[in-house]
């Protein structure tokens, strides 16, 4: 039996993460167990001097080592590579995750083995086993969520996680993968796994969720899909399932597809708080960025959540393409009109995957080429808030943006009264990670999608 360890980097973007359980490499684990494999982990998350872990474990004879990564954990992922090969070159080291699947390109300079573009499900099995000099595996998707074996949580140490929804004690669950929007700005758009919808049946979301109940004692949930009410018909019948359980949790919805219906449901449902991308106050930038909203529309999202009682959450982006001072400055109206109960607001980042990465020359949006490997892309290091910009429309620089975002988010947490330092919210019992839109234009599986669910075909998920 061929041993494996995998292994998730810490992510030191984040002010903490140990909040958000790393589910996408615990599901590699539990299908390469299903598949006969030997596996451990090595979570690194929360860990600032890791180096003696990875190499202690290194010198310990595995088959292969797999390594996950976002674009933002990129360079850990490099570090923690060149740790086991400085140990013995010999050793297999396999990098999957995000970042290799929409930017495998960004990956072939360095010295992992292979390097997994697709569902970890698949691919982690064709990579262990593959001995050919052929660096990068093309991964086919797994099409039936519902077969994958729930995240092996047994391999990490779940009590060293903190997430609070409301005061209680939480943990993340997936019910669906995938979106079918285009946001301009979004990894993924142009890949099935990160495009096409692939739900699990309601009845195998319930069975999770009533073990995690019977095991761990949870009874609130983050359920961290891209947006959870993209099949209406679907997201009904879930909250009632939540509803006969008393069961609460915290979810990512879209505007356009939220309505009164959808709402009264999700309150019944347990639901504490809503998130969603507003991104921007302007609908001139909405327009441009695809993302199928408008001012209006995200209003009434907040309208409606105050309404049944839920909590309103806003992310918003400065620095998309095209934008100008004017732009900026709707967004800082749209944030004091609607009021949502909490926001933040970040800079446009670009990463390998999104439309204006890809197709960098559609938009107005100027950034140099990032070293994702050298760079932290990201705004904050641990609870220390760095805010840098990469880019710069026509109208902006980089230095007048982040002057931007700091004034912007400055007078609107004192006009809301915010009592919570930025990145805070009673998410956690500690400072809780910033969590950024998913991004996400109607589509043709969008539209499959609402002629599916009209139909009289619809059944469970």
């Amino acid at each position: 039996m061929k041993k494996i360890v995998l292994i998730t980097p810490p992510s030191p973007y984040l002010l903490s993460d140990k909040a958000i359980v790393p589910l996408g490499i615990l599901y590699v684990a539990s299908m390469l167990q299903q598949q006969g494999y030997e596996v451990e982990v090595l979570d690194l998350t929360g860990k600032k001097d890791y180096e003696k872990d990875v190499m202690n474990v290194a010198t310990k004879g595995y088959d292969a080592f797999g390594i996950t990564a976002t674009s933002p954990d990129f360079g850990q992922a490099v570090q923690i590579l060149d740790l086991i090969k400085q140990v013995s070159p010999k050793n297999k080291v396999i990098l999957g995750g995000p970042h290799a699947t929409v930017g495998p390109q960004t990956c072939m300079p360095y010295n992992f083995d292979k390097i997994v573009q697709g569902d970890g499900w698949t691919g982690a099995k064709i990579a262990i086993e593959d001995e050919s000099n052929q660096k990068l595996i093309f991964a086919p998707m797994f099409e039936n969520f519902d077969d994958a074996p729930w995240p092996a949580r047994d391999l990490i140490d779940m009590d060293s996680y903190e997430y609070y929804i409301g005061g209680i004690r939480s943990t993340n669950v997936m019910t669906q993968l995938g979106c079918p929007y285009g946001c301009v700005f979004c990894c993924g758009r142009d890949i099935q796994e990160y495009r096409k919808m692939r739900l699990r049946s309601v009845s195998n979301v319930m069975q999770e969720l009533d073990m995690l109940h019977d095991k761990y004692g949870f009874e609130s949930f983050m359920v961290y899909d891209d947006e959870i009410n993209i099949m209406k018909k679907r997201t009904l019948e879930l909250m009632e399932e939540f509803k006969n359980r008393k069961y609460r949790f915290r979810a990512y919805i879209k505007t356009n597809l939220f309505d009164d219906e959808s709402a009264k449901a999700m309150a019944e449902g347990g639901a504490y708080e809503l998130s969603t991308g507003v991104e921007s106050g302007s609908d001139k930038v909405l327009q441009t960025i695809q993302k199928a909203t408008t001012y209006e529309i995200n209003k009434k999202f907040v309208e409606l959540c105050h309404k049944y009682g839920i909590k309103a959450k806003a992310f918003c982006i400065v620095g998309l393409p095209g934008e100008t001072y004017e732009d900026v400055m709707l967004t800082k109206k749209w944030i004091l009109d609607a009021k949502p109960d909490y926001f933040t607001i970040s800079i446009n980042t670009p990463y390998p995957g999104a439309p204006e990465y890809d197709h960098r020359e559609k938009y107005d949006l100027e950034f140099g080429e990032i070293d994702y490997a050298k760079e932290q892309v990201s705004h904050s290091t641990y609870g220390k808030k760095e805010w840098k910009s990469y880019v710069r429309t026509s109208s902006l620089s980089a230095e007048e943006l982040v002057k931007l975002r700091d004034e912007v988010e400055k007078e609107c947490r004192e006009k809301l009264g915010y009592v919570f330092p930025p990145g805070e919210g009673g998410h956690g019992s500690h400072s809780s990670p910033y969590e950024y839109s998913m991004g996400q234009g109607l589509t043709d599986e969008l539209l499959k999608i609402q002629k599916f669910q009209q139909s009289d075909s619809y059944k469970d998920g």
